[in-house]
Parts: C-alpha cells; sequence; structure tokens
C-alpha cells in the first residue's frame, strides 16, 4: 500500500473539500473537470479572541430599542381585529380637556393622560407610569416624586417637572376648574427640584395624596391630568373652562400617551396609535399596542348594546344586566363575560343609592332622610335593579367590610318608625318631591321605580322626572335636584 505524503494529503482533502462546496451550488449534470489547480499554502491558524472584559459592576445596561417602524398618523383604514370598538357615556364631541367641565373617564380620558401610576384593583397591586418612584417626609407633609427618563409629549417637547408644576398650580390658583378641590384645600406649593424631581408640599399631613390625586383606579385618580405647559400656558385663564384642546391640523389634543384623537363627531370619536410613543421609545414598554385604533360611541342602553354585541358593531358596551347577559351567552358564541356563572361580574365599589340635596327642603331635615332609609326595602329594589346580583347596603354607601363598626345593620325596614320620624319632623302625611332619574341605565331606571313604589306605604310620593344622561349628569354635578338614584 503507496503512502501519502501530508502534502498530498493537503492537497487532495482541498480538492475534495472544494468540489463538495461546487457541488452544492452548481447543476447536478457533469461538466468537465476544472484545472488542476497548485496546492493552497496552509492559513495562518487564527489568533484567539481577546476575552470579554465583564461589565462594569452596577452600571446599567441600556434598554434595546425597538425596531424603527414606519408608521403615518392619522390611520387610514384599519382592519376590524385591529380596531376596539366600546359603548360608554353620553357624547361629547371634540372634548379632550380634563379642564372642561363633563370630561372624564368615559370620554377616554385614561387613553391620552397617563397617570403618575395605576391601580389594579384585582391584582391589588399598583404600577407605576410617569412616575418612578415617590416618598413622604415624617409627617406626610411633603410628597417628593420623581418623574421617568425620556417622557415627551406627543408633539416630541420634552416632558418636564415643569410640566408637572404647571398643572397643579393651575388648579390651586384658578377658580371653577373641575377636579381641584384636593389642590385648593391642600397644596401650599411646588418646587421643583431638577427636570425628573418635584418636590410638592400640602397644608396637611396626607398620607393618600398621591394614591388619591396621582394614581388612576377605577374610574377615579384622574384629579391632576399633567397638561403640556407650552400650550396651556398661553391659553388665558378664564378660557380654560371652555378650551376643548380638539385641532385636527395641529394634531391636538398633546398627551403622553399612545393613542391620538383623530376625529371625533357627536356619534364617534377616534383614537389612533400614534407613530411614535416615549414608552417603546425608552424601552420601558416592549411594543406598540396591537389595537390600533380604538371606536369611541354613545351608549344608549342594555337592549341596544345587546343587539350591537351580536352583531359584531361593539366590542364592549358600558353597562349590561345578567338576565341580558344569561341571554346573550346562550346565542352567541363570540360574546365572553367577566365569569362564567351569574352575576358574570365582580363587585363594584360604586354603590347604588338614594341621594339628596341636603340644602333643600323637606330634605334639609335628617329625620325625613333617616325616615326615608327605614322605610326602603333594600332587597327588594337590589332585585328590581339588578335582577338580585349585588349586595344589599344597609349603614349607607359603604360595603361593611370597609369599617369594621358597619358589620351589624344600621337600618332595616320598619315602616312604624319610618311614619314616627316624620311626624317629629312636621309631615305626619308625608310630602311631595321630585327624584331625577334616568333610563339610560336600567339599574338606575328600575331602582327609581322600586324606590316611588315603596315610600308611598309612608306617605311620601316621589315624582319621577326621567331625563336623558347627559341632561341627568349635568343636574347631579350642578346639584340642581332635591332627589336623584344615582352612584357614588
Amino acid at each position: 500500500m503507496s503512502k501519502i505524503s501530508r502534502r498530498e494529503f493537503l492537497f487532495v482533502s482541498g480538492a475534495v473539500a472544494a468540489g463538495a462546496v461546487l457541488t452544492a451550488c452548481q447543476p447536478t449534470t457533469a461538466t468537465t473537470a476544472p484545472a488542476q489547480e497548485q496546492p493552497t499554502k496552509a492559513e495562518e491558524p487564527t489568533k484567539a479572541e481577546e476575552p470579554t472584559k465583564a461589565p462594569e459592576t452596577g452600571k446599567a445596561e441600556e434598554p434595546t430599542k425597538a425596531p424603527e417602524v414606519v408608521r403615518t398618523w392619522p390611520l387610514g383604514e384599519v382592519p376590524r381585529n385591529k380596531t376596539l370598538i366600546y359603548s360608554y357615556g353620553a357624547a361629547a364631541p371634540e372634548l379632550c380637556s380634563p379642564l372642561v367641565s363633563g370630561y372624564n373617564h368615559q370620554l377616554g380620558y385614561a387613553i391620552l393622560w397617563e397617570p403618575c401610576a395605576f391601580y389594579a384593583a384585582h391584582a391589588d397591586k399598583t404600577y407605576m407610569w410617569l412616575a418612578e418612584s415617590y416618598k413622604y417626609n415624617d409627617d406626610a407633609t411633603e410628597c417628593t416624586i420623581t418623574f421617568r427618563k425620556g417622557i415627551k409629549w406627543s408633539d416630541g417637547t420634552p416632558f418636564t417637572t415643569k410640566d408637572v408644576a404647571f398643572s397643579m398650580d393651575l388648579l390651586k390658583r384658578v377658580d371653577g376648574l373641575p377636579r381641584s378641590s384636593t389642590y385648593k384645600t391642600e397644596l401650599n406649593s411646588t418646587e421643583i427640584v431638577d427636570d425628573n424631581t418635584i418636590k410638592v408640599k400640602l397644608n396637611q399631613t396626607d398620607w393618600r395624596f398621591f394614591f388619591k390625586s396621582l394614581t388612576f383606579r377605577f374610574d377615579l385618580g384622574d384629579d391632576t391630568a399633567i397638561l403640556p405647559q407650552h400650550i396651556f400656558k398661553d391659553v388665558p385663564e378664564d378660557q380654560l373652562v371652555s378650551f376643548k384642546f380638539f385641532d385636527k391640523e395641529k394634531a391636538w389634543p398633546v398627551t403622553t400617551g399612545p393613542y391620538g384623537v383623530s376625529n371625533s363627531t357627536d356619534q364617534t370619536t377616534y383614537f389612533d396609535l400614534r407613530p411614535t410613543w416615549w414608552a417603546v421609545e425608552t424601552g420601558f414598554v416592549e411594543k406598540y399596542p396591537d389595537v390600533e385604533r380604538l371606536l369611541w360611541i354613545p351608549f344608549q342602553n342594555d337592549t341596544l348594546a345587546a343587539q350591537q354585541l351580536i352583531n359584531n358593531e361593539i366590542d364592549q358596551p358600558l353597562d349590561m344586566r345578567p338576565l341580558m347577559i344569561t341571554s346573550l351567552l346562550a346565542q352567541s358564541d363570540h360574546i365572553i363575560s367577566w365569569t362564567n356563572k351569574p352575576p358574570f361580574g365582580y363587585t363594584d365599589w360604586w354603590p347604588i343609592s338614594v341621594q339628596f340635596c341636603t340644602a333643600k327642603p323637606p330634605f334639609d331635615n335628617p329625620k325625613v332622610r333617616q325616615a326615608i332609609a327605614w322605610a326602603v326595602d333594600r332587597e327588594a329594589v337590589l332585585q328590581a335593579a339588578m335582577n338580585g346580583a349585588g349586595t344589599p347596603l344597609y349603614a349607607g354607601p359603604f360595603l361593611s367590610s370597609f369599617w369594621p363598626g358597619l358589620k351589624e345593620p344600621v337600618f332595616t325596614r320598619d315602616l312604624d318608625k319610618a311614619r314616627q320620624l316624620l311626624a317629629e319632623a312636621g309631615y305626619p302625611d308625608g310630602f311631595t318631591a321630585k327624584l331625577k332619574n334616568t333610563p339610560t341605565y336600567s339599574f338606575l331606571g328600575n331602582a327609581g321605580i322600586a324606590v316611588q313604589e315603596q315610600l308611598k306605604e309612608v306617605g311620601i310620593n316621589l315624582e319621577i322626572e326621567s331625563l336623558e344622561w347627559s341632561v341627568f349628569l349635568k343636574d347631579y354635578l350642578g346639584k340642581n335636584f332635591e332627589a336623584v338614584v344615582s352612584g357614588y
């Protein structure tokens, strides 16, 4: 057996290797063998790489930026599976400013105006958002808040604590602005430490200041919408209550949220995903929302909402009663609820109650109010309003779990005691008063009718004035009523 020299081995192995590469790249038909090549000089061995240095201790890594996506705004046509349609509240076309009366969570407040933090009730957890942290001094008369770096307004202007101080000081200084009571009572001053840190000085101890005024939970926490100072500083103070902050050409409203308002009418408001969002740009959020457009349409009643759900015309209504949900789930395979059993929801923090304007007779007399509390059959009202889904409240508009002292019922139905209190108040034969109500939400309308019938037994005649929701809400917030049925 002949030996093969090292030189020959290198040559043959090199030729075979080259043939393998070519075979993979060339047609399978036979070809003329290539001319023999001279042996290739062996390559120098690859120099080992220098070991990678360990990162410096304590130095945070830069967040990975999401790949750039070319986005246009406002959006054109958006597929249905990228659109969320919800039916909430009453129409308020072009209203985008939280300083205008009537603007609330049902009109898309949380979509636009990001809070300092979110509180998730079901998880009992707070998620810091615009703010990174907060800290009180020893007696909670100061709250130092640190905001995230890199936050920008939707027009590209940097967000700073100057915006925060401006917004708080505005609520304290200007009369007639909604959601300003906390600041008029508690705010002493604001001190800007730097672009990301502010010290809020209070007139009194308040360990709940950050939670109640700067944390969005349920439909509360919107006391302080942080406004873009570079725009609102040019709005005359006497025009703030009428400045809607909507302009298509200027892409108003300018906010920090991922969505903007591309169009708004008395029937529909379009919230379109913006081209950029600080939370993605800084790496705080991994990616943009999958939903590219949110459509808001006014809620009219649960019967219409049920039909819209069946027809895939909406994705979520404001309100739906247990009997209606039972029927929907039975006939539609594309509808889901919070739970798969009655009442298909969760314990709501928004208790429904009969409320009185205590500045007007006869409801300025506490004995009259107590008489009504003794005359109402709460279980019957609950059955009429909510088909029995809920918890009757016997100690004012609070669940007994709120206060240990309310474990035992304070008021149960006692018509004799109710009549006695009415006589002591000077109304032995009862009286007539107006009860404002709304059919927009069936549970409020039905509760009002049930209370009306029950109070007739002690001589109280409530004349129901049925109002469309927007009219009802205006009268309710303006205290233009004798009695109402509403939530608290």
